[in-house]
């Protein structure tokens, strides 16, 4: 016990508190939201993405991306999950909320769980946010 209690204070002055977990912020929220555009996500375009003949890279900005092509069509995912970037449903709403044909609507069963679409000529994407479980999820085809 003593040497939790004793681990636990010396780590506290790297983390915001022991057992605790830390507070959304402003800047987590306008970091990970500034990544999407319309088009793109961080650095790549979302249609080069789709539509890529080869490997796309793993990660972007420490999220996970998955590439699949199922009956010909390509979609991808890029997930960002319990990696402390509290992306709320308000700042993602205020985000997106000028992009093309852009939608959104709460899941009646999980009240901090949204979901925004938005289209454009080229590709459909559909971005989920739960905040209770820390899930940032974009989804384009």
């Amino acid at each position: 016990m003593k040497k939790r209690l004793m681990l636990c204070m010396l780590s506290a002055a790297f983390v915001s508190g022991c057992g605790q977990k830390s507070k959304p912020t402003i800047d987590n929220n306008e970091y990970i939201l500034s990544l999407v555009s319309e088009y793109s996500f961080s650095k790549f375009n979302l249609k080069d993405l789709i539509d890529a003949t080869t490997d796309i890279p793993k990660t972007i900005d420490l999220c996970d991306v998955k590439r699949i092509v199922a009956q010909s069509d390509p979609e991808i995912t890029i997930t960002c999950s319990n990696n402390g970037m509290f992306i709320t449903n308000e700042s993602a709403k205020n985000h997106i909320r000028n992009y093309q044909k852009f939608s959104y609507s709460r899941d009646p069963q999980h009240s901090d769980k949204m979901s925004y679409t938005w289209s454009n000529n080229e590709i459909f994407c559909h971005l989920t946010v739960d905040e209770d479980k820390d899930v940032f999820q974009l989804y384009c085809a």
